[in-house]
């Protein structure tokens, strides 16, 4: 299927596998980041995750992820200091209630949610992408942050927040 935005609200069992995938996934990675930001508290849930990660990264949720090869450009986490992602709500009823929400299945939700995710890891990361020494087994060819694609790896830009 071609990313397109007009192709958005196809829903398939392939982009269930890949939103309930990267749900889990986010679950595990912001709850890791959370972490490394403040170890002495306790992570339980998205709401959580969102107070710590939008207190030391003001930004966040401004982070735009572009898909260049299709033309798209995302904010997975857009407006996360107040609300959780759509595409967050939708992993959820999707795990639990697939039966009468399959169609949330579909193609924007399983970007967003790779989106979401791809951002979370680049966070955790970050004091690592900086150092010359930092082995990344491969550059990203789906996704990258626009104004730098190239120059993230090679420490000569930074996320961000500070």
């Amino acid at each position: 299927m071609e990313f397109s935005q007009k192709n958005y609200a196809t829903y398939s069992i392939e982009f269930a596998r890949i939103l309930l995938s990267c749900g889990s996934e986010v679950d595990v990675v912001a709850k890791a980041l959370c972490q490394k930001i403040d170890p002495n508290r306790k992570y339980e849930n998205i709401n959580d995750y969102r107070t710590t990660i939008t207190s030391a990264y003001g930004k966040f949720s401004t982070l735009e992820v572009s898909l260049p090869r299709y033309g798209l450009t995302i904010k997975p986490w857009e407006g996360w200091s107040v609300n959780n992602p759509s595409w967050w709500k939708s992993y959820n009823e999707v795990k639990h209630q697939r039966n009468t929400h399959f169609e949330k299945a579909n193609l924007e939700n399983a970007v967003f949610s790779v989106g979401g995710l791809f951002e979370l890891v680049l966070y955790y990361y970050k004091e690592d992408l900086s150092k010359t020494d930092f082995f990344w087994p491969s550059f990203p060819k789906l996704m990258v942050i626009p104004g730098a694609p190239d120059l993230i790896w090679t420490g000569n830009w930074g996320l961000p927040d500070p």
